[in-house]
């Protein structure tokens, strides 16, 4: 086997400016969370085009999650996490291996085409010249959290290591958990797109307490209302609106959560509720 390796450093640069024009990978269920490490084995020959540019460039490129497929053409979320490859390695069948950390959160502006197999494109960096994401997790139930993630393990036999998430900062147990468990690919976007630890924390918890709740129920989180999926009653009882932090209400003839307070209506995908600012309708549009 053919081995690579990048040299595991971060590149510093000038109050850290970052590239505005990146290369950029996308999967469905997959995000990249600032701290996090995702490691991937690529063969598709234009994400392989995607590792090439950002080789050049600094091993700077963006992981922007895929929304599924409703259509052939393939629709991203607007946020996603600058990342560097920190380790690269090509295997004699030509297919790479890569780490990429994940540095800082980005918003997409647009796709910008060029000569070459892969798109480019441009970001910025909304928090970059602010405070960092809100570290305060005090008031936050970690205990509680962690009898959760020793159930949740127990039950799925998922693969984390449960004795390492205990010692784990809150932060870390945030990225682990919201990269390693099975959640689906909204709920993983929610996180990404929180806008304080403890948010973050109060959402993984929340998943979790589903999860739990769902567990006799063959796992399901929702019920079939005509040819629809509706919500779980058990789990609307849990959702808030994530701008005001009120309760939500299940509009079932417009199949949409209600925020009365934001005045905003949040769609549901298959059960389950699409919380994202960006995927929310305002009333006037309904």
């Amino acid at each position: 086997q053919k081995i690579k390796t990048c040299v595991n450093q971060m590149i510093k640069t000038k109050k850290n400016i970052y590239p505005s024009l990146l290369a950029y990978l996308a999967f469905e269920e997959t995000v990249l969370l600032p701290g996090g490490i995702l490691p991937l084995h690529v063969q598709d020959p234009m994400d392989m085009f995607a590792i090439e540019q950002a080789l050049g460039q600094n091993r700077f490129l963006a992981v922007v999650q895929a929304k599924n497929k409703t259509t052939t053409q393939q629709v991203l979320y607007k946020v996603g996490c600058l990342g560097q490859i920190v380790t690269f390695s090509e295997a004699s069948d030509g297919s790479i291996f890569v780490l990429i950390k994940g540095i800082q959160r980005l918003v997409v502006e647009k796709e910008v085409k060029q000569d070459v197999p892969v798109s480019l494109m441009k970001v910025k960096y909304p928090l970059q010249s602010k405070k960092p994401i809100h570290q305060d997790s005090s008031d936050f139930d970690r205990s509680h959290l962690v009898d959760l993630v020793r159930d949740y393990i127990k039950d799925t036999g998922i693969q984390l290591n449960f004795e390492d998430l205990i010692k784990a900062t809150d932060e870390s147990l945030v990225v682990s958990l919201t990269m390693g468990c099975p959640f689906k690919g909204p709920e993983k976007q929610a996180i990404l797109e929180s806008n304080s630890l403890s948010e973050q924390l109060d959402k993984v918890t929340a998943y979790l307490e589903v999860a739990q709740l769902l567990k006799g129920s063959g796992g399901s989180s929702y019920i079939q209302e005509g040819n629809k999926m509706a919500v779980d009653p058990k789990m609307l009882e849990m959702l808030v609106c994530p701008i005001t932090k009120s309760r939500l209400t299940y509009d079932r003839e417009k199949h949409l959560l209600i925020s009365a307070s934001a005045k905003l209506a949040f769609p549901i995908h298959e059960g389950i509720p699409v919380l994202l600012i960006d995927e929310a309708q305002k009333f006037d549009e309904i």
